[in-house]
């Protein structure tokens, strides 16, 4: 089972290196040329997905010809901060911290988020892809067609917290919104999928770098995130299509099993290593070693009786429809 368990964990893996044993070349940002547009990006730690975030954000509304907006979180400590203690709250790029708000939204007309509630089970739920088709800024926002940051940047930097977004649940056909009476009006048609995503607030705790105990935050934001710069656990069970950005950076102490797991989501993400582009390279040990022995445990553990079975009734069906018996069960 062992062997098997290497063979189905580590297929993938190998495949990194060709017959001559050299490893595939490093690869360089190409965002900026418009080649990567559209391109998921991929890491471990939660820092360097939230730099990915704004980097894609940016290039994707140039590319679009769409203003970017940038929305900072209404946060309201339960204690008196610093500047310097605010700030640094603000900018926590772990989302997991965070009840899931980031400091700042990066969105744009078109973009493609996913949802971080759920409003309507089944229909709309966590983790939906929606696809942002306006935005409803608060009554007392300062009009933003004169701010010199379109101009200069593309972008602008949202004073007050916008009444709601509204995005298109992809692939639905459904109307949540009825259609105001009168003419010229939108058709049901042009409603199907969409709905109104307001902020919400929650609360968690930042942990100051002094020694200093943790402050509970009420953070107020809306409930989106970018749908393709994630962390490895977020892009598990997808195809990155039309290709992966990954970052071969793991923190300090993190285990062999973790790494190798991470290695093998990775690997096993885009179509095809022509649609990898990978920031540093993998440790060749780890890959060339196979899967840690509690993974191809586990693997036999949960899927040796199953292979059994399966093969049993395989059998069983061939000799109902009188077919010849596999040579190899």
């Amino acid at each position: 089972m062992a062997g098997a368990a290497k063979n189905a964990l580590g297929g993938c893996l190998g495949a990194c290196w060709g017959s001559s044993g050299a490893p595939w070349r490093s690869g360089v940002p190409l965002g900026c040329s418009g080649a990567l547009l559209g391109w998921y990006e991929c890491a471990y730690e939660w820092r360097l997905v939230s730099y990915a975030m704004h980097a894609h954000a940016r290039l994707n509304a140039k590319a679009a010809g769409r203003v970017l907006y940038y929305i900072p979180s209404v946060d309201n400590p339960a204690v008196g901060m610093s500047r310097e203690d605010f700030d640094n709250m603000r900018g926590e790029p772990n989302i997991n911290t965070t009840a899931k708000l980031p400091g700042i939204l990066p969105l744009y007309i078109g973009a493609e988020m996913i949802l971080g509630e759920s409003y309507l089970p089944p229909y709309i739920v966590r983790g939906a892809r929606v696809v942002v088709e306006d935005i409803e800024l608060h009554p007392q926002e300062p009009d933003i067609r004169g701010r010199a940051s379109i101009a200069s940047h593309g972008c602008v930097l949202l004073e007050y917290m916008p009444k709601c977004i509204y995005v298109r649940l992809q692939n639905c056909k459904t109307s949540f919104l009825a259609p105001p009476a009168g003419a010229g009006q939108p058709s049901d048609a042009h409603l199907q999928g969409l709905f109104a995503v307001k902020p919400v607030s929650r609360s968690w705790r930042y942990k100051r770098r002094s020694d200093d105990p943790p402050v509970a935050v009420s953070r107020t934001q809306l409930p989106l995130l970018p749908r393709k710069q994630c962390t490895l656990h977020g892009v598990q069970g997808k195809t990155a299509e039309p290709g992966l950005i990954a970052h071969w950076t793991f923190p300090v102490g993190l285990s062999k099993q973790s790494i190798w797991l991470a290695y093998y989501v990775i690997l096993s993400r885009p179509t095809g290593l022509a649609f990898l582009l990978s920031f540093g390279l993998p440790n060749r040990d780890i890959i060339e070693g196979g899967p840690p022995e509690e993974i191809t445990l586990a693997f036999g553990k949960f899927f040796t009786q199953k292979i059994i079975d399966t093969k049993a009734a395989c059998a069983r069906a061939r000799a109902d429809m009188g077919w010849a018996a596999r040579s190899d069960a």
